[in-house]
């Protein structure tokens, strides 16, 4: 298959640069660079699969493997470009895990006050928890149902229920000067029951820092190692 680059047209809307290999016969292609950058993913054939996604840089489009979908910005499309679910209410959507996502939401209250809302979202695009950034912070993915928060005013930790959409509040009282924001998370067993183990920081950054075993032994792994 032959792709044209057009990235030397005199007109800039006329421009495209082929990105990335996101695999499955699919790649992204991007246009009209001086006018800012719009993205989308085409397959093997040349054919446009998804709406223009406007940012900048690289990793907005990706295969989002809880859905089986590729993602483009905040929507999720199957392979043949079909919508299987549309998100393009929320932004700075996360990855996937354990079948919820994180995205966020700003809603307007007068001319001059707007709230942003960290929404937690199920694999139908139902919001099932809004966390005004003001007030709380680190939420964790979800695990067995449940989603912890910090409380910055009280300084306390409370543990919310999805199904029952109570929470309860830990006599636990964090001292959020001194709070280490790092929390150790599980990923997606491996073929062979392997567990990745990530390293969850501030800014929701999931860093790979260890394996957990089928025997249930850990191994952390150091910088080095990691680079290796």
């Amino acid at each position: 298959v032959k792709f044209t680059d057009y990235s030397q047209e005199v007109e800039v809307q006329a421009r495209m640069f082929l990105q990335e290999n996101i695999g499955f016969g699919l790649f992204t292609i991007q246009r009209a660079w001086s006018l800012g950058e719009k993205h989308c993913f085409i397959n093997l054939k040349g054919e446009i699969l998804s709406d223009d996604a406007k940012y900048y840089g690289l990793g907005a489009i990706y295969f989002e493997p809880e859905l089986n979908a590729i993602k483009c910005e905040s929507i999720y499309y199957d392979f043949k470009g079909k919508v299987m679910l549309d998100l393009s209410k929320y932004n700075s959507l996360e990855k996937f895990y354990n079948g919820y996502v994180w995205g966020m939401e700003e809603v307007v209250i007068t001319e001059d006050s707007i709230i942003s809302y960290k929404v937690l979202l199920d694999k139908t695009g139902k919001a099932l928890i809004y966390s005004d950034q003001a007030l709380n912070t680190e939420e964790s993915n979800v695990r067995n149902g449940k989603v912890t928060f910090l409380n910055i005013p009280s300084e306390t930790r409370y543990e919310y229920d999805i199904a029952t959409e109570s929470s309860s509040i830990s006599s636990e009282v964090v001292n959020w000067s001194n709070q280490d924001l790092n929390l150790y998370d599980f990923g997606t067993p491996l073929k062979n029951g392997t567990t990745p183990i990530y390293e969850l920081n501030y800014e929701n950054v999931r860093n790979l820092v260890g394996l957990r075993f089928n025997d249930g032994r850990i191994k952390l792994f150091s910088e080095v190692e990691i680079e290796e």
